[in-house]
């Protein structure tokens, strides 16, 4: 009876493709060859195929590396050109695991001896599969053989009672090994899926706390590569000790490139760090003495790398182990994390946290001026003309009471929910990034004039002070808004030769109209109470004059005081009946909109301000009766009279309110059902 010959599965895990080429080589056509390049793809394979050699890279080959990949029983060939790797690599491996080193051949006579024994191990991994597959298909006409024989082995196994107990301790302590292991793997796997499932910075910095506890360090610090023009190029720390950064305190954790320090080193070289006594070290720098909540015993920092250059660092603190003669962290510590980095360097790149603020997903500055160059020199080499340009600074009032009342937390939810009304309120060809802290720059091409950019950016000032934000209500004005400085780049300045350095320039004429717009000018310490408050939430624009005269000249714009509603509920477009009932008598007329929160009417004559009101609100067959106070009061024509009002309500119980979030579901849920 003839039998299909099981071929030999080999995967060799070696990130340089020529070395995978020159191995596939040594190997004939009874061996099924896969290969990979790193240790993420080869877990793959293994899920897929029973292998029955690896052959892996040094330092690749480590047991933290490759535990959920190589079974006790499948042999390892580990090759590397340095003997000391080598050793390092075959000392992570515990004593029963089959592993075999071998240096990189250099010689032929090197070569021989390595096919030799390559071929020693192909041959015995034959003879094992061939028995295998003898036994599987002989087994039902051996099985009385086979009984016999497995008595056999019992009885002898009885006179060496000892040796088959130290060999049961041996296998549990490896059963152990392979457990621990195993949960090891598990939050690893956790940790990626983390990484790779976010979608912004913060559920990125999320897996922060995960990846302290699998290194066992006390705290842990993520740095991203940022510059600037007054520090060139510097890390920014993004957690410091575990703790989310905010813009206010990122300054005092800023670590120079040129510093003499252990990030800054990393950042510069590209090389990791792993040191048990950095008190002794010249990079042990003032900062880690005044900065660190813990005195620092041991550090290890490795670069985050992003095409072969450095975009990040991570820095562990302390390790912390059960052992006593523990002094710092191990080799298979840095290479778990050096694994992570690699991870986090493709999440930041799928983030493209290189051009993009971490915080609000807005443009950074450099990008930012970069993208309106590119801009301008397509438009002049086609020969568009778009008319003038505008650059605007925004500035978020009182934001520091902000902070101060609610946390650095709060502040950063509020930036994130500002950058997405900010980005709601430009046109589709208008620019917009996060220039610092608290501030905003636009950039407004194809102008008509300074007036027509006054006007685009007082809708954006409008929409930031209709929109509601929590805890707006604590702010010295009792809402939350921002206050902007314009300059226009004329239409004849725009050229192709126009520079990075030209832009700055403007940003700073943008800038000192902001200042004016804030009221900057007023002592704070003679501001006596709300009334002497600057009034901020304002445009003004920078504009020059004739030479004659002063170099510029700011001018205000838009200080008219509008009474809006401040909607916390999402109003549905829906024309309902609402009766109205006040001092003059009944009123009947229709909703224009309508939520939670209250509705927008129009009626023909006009309602008692801050009166409360009594509604009835027709809500298909049910009447919804509830109070209500008017928010404001617009007339929108004189003949016939015709008035807007917004309507603010309040329920005289829950249940009403019940009723009215019943009916706006349903008729939502239609809307779905019928789009």
């Amino acid at each position: 009876m003839s039998r299909e010959v099981q071929k030999i599965k080999v995967l060799i895990l070696h990130h340089r493709r020529c070395v995978r080429e020159t191995l596939r080589q040594l190997f004939n056509n009874e061996v099924e060859i896969f290969e990979s390049s790193w240790v993420g793809r080869a877990l793959q394979i293994c899920r897929q195929v029973n292998l029955n050699l690896i052959i892996a890279e040094a330092a690749q080959g480590d047991f933290s590396s490759l535990a959920g990949i190589v079974s006790p029983q499948t042999p390892l060939f580990l090759i590397a050109s340095n003997e000391k790797e080598l050793r390092q690599a075959l000392q992570s491996w515990p004593e029963n695991q089959p592993v075999e080193i071998q240096l990189w051949p250099s010689t032929q006579e090197d070569w021989t001896i390595f096919r030799r024994r390559l071929r020693f191990a192909l041959n015995n991994l034959q003879l094992i599969t061939s028995s295998r597959s003898s036994i599987t298909i002989t087994s039902k006409i051996q099985a009385d053989q086979l009984n016999k024989f497995a008595r056999e082995i019992f009885e002898i196994k009885t006179f060496f009672k000892q040796k088959v107990l130290k060999e049961l301790e041996t296998r549990l302590s490896w059963e152990l090994r392979y457990f621990l292991a195993e949960k090891e793997k598990q939050k690893i796997e956790k940790i990626l899926k983390k990484i790779y499932a976010a979608d912004d910075v913060s559920s990125l910095i999320d897996c922060v706390h995960d990846i302290k506890e699998i290194i066992k360090a006390s705290s842990l610090t993520f740095y991203i590569l940022d510059e600037s023009e007054t520090l060139g190029k510097y890390l920014k720390p993004l957690v410091f000790e575990d703790a989310f950064l905010s813009h206010p305190d990122f300054a005092p954790y800023n670590v120079l490139l040129s510093a003499d320090d252990f990030a800054a080193f990393v950042a510069r070289t590209g090389q990791e760090i792993n040191i048990s006594s950095p008190e002794i070290d010249s990079r042990f720098s003032i900062r880690y003495q005044e900065q660190l909540r813990n005195p620092l015993k041991n550090l290890l920092a490795v670069p985050i790398m992003h095409d072969r250059e450095v975009i990040g660092v991570i820095e562990a603190y302390n390790k912390h182990s059960k052992e006593r003669t523990a002094s710092g962290f191990t080799p298979d510590d840095q290479r778990l994390l050096r694994t992570i980095s690699e991870h986090i360097s493709m999440a930041m790149t799928k983030l493209n946290l290189i051009q993009y603020d971490p915080l609000t997903g807005l443009l950074r500055p450099e990008p930012f001026f970069e993208k309106i160059l590119q801009k301008i020199h397509n438009q002049c080499k086609r020969r568009i003309d778009v008319g003038h340009c505008a650059v605007v600074m925004g500035d978020v009032d009182w934001f520091k009471n902000y902070n101060d009342l609610h946390g650095h937390e709060a502040g950063n939810r509020l930036l994130r929910e500002l950058a997405a009304v900010l980005k709601a309120s430009i046109r589709e060809g208008d620019l917009l990034c996060r220039y610092g802290g608290e501030e905003f720059l636009f950039f407004l091409s194809g102008v008509k004039s300074l007036e027509e950019a006054l006007q685009l950016t007082d809708r954006i000032r409008k929409n930031v002070e209709k929109h509601y934000f929590p805890y707006q209500e604590d702010q010295p004005r009792k809402n939350l808004t921002m206050s902007f400085g314009v300059t226009l780049l004329r239409q004849e300045k725009i050229s192709p030769s126009l520079t990075k350095q030209d832009l700055k320039k403007l940003v700073s004429e943008a800038d000192m109209a902001l200042a004016e717009a804030k009221g900057k000018r007023v002592i704070p310490g003679e501001i006596q109470g709300k009334e002497d408050l600057p009034q901020k939430n304002r445009i003004c624009a920078f504009w020059p004059e004739d030479e004659q005269r002063q170099k510029w000249a700011l001018i205000n714009f838009q200080e008219k005081k509008e009474v809006t509603e401040k909607r916390r509920h999402v109003r549905h477009f829906i024309s309902t009946p609402i009766l109205i009932i006040d001092e003059s008598g009944i009123k009947v007329t229709k909703t224009i909109n309508i939520g939670l929160g209250g509705a927008k009417i129009c009626l023909s004559s006009d309602l008692p301000a801050d009166k409360p009101l009594n509604l009835t609100i027709i809500l298909e067959d049910r009447a919804c009766q509830l109070n209500g106070r008017v928010v404001y009061l617009e007339k929108t024509t004189d003949f016939p009279p015709l008035f807007q009002a917004g309507i603010e309500f309040s329920f005289p119980s829950p249940s009403i309110q019940k009723i009215l979030e019943d009916y706006l579901l349903t008729v939502v849920n239609k809307s779905s059902v019928v789009n």
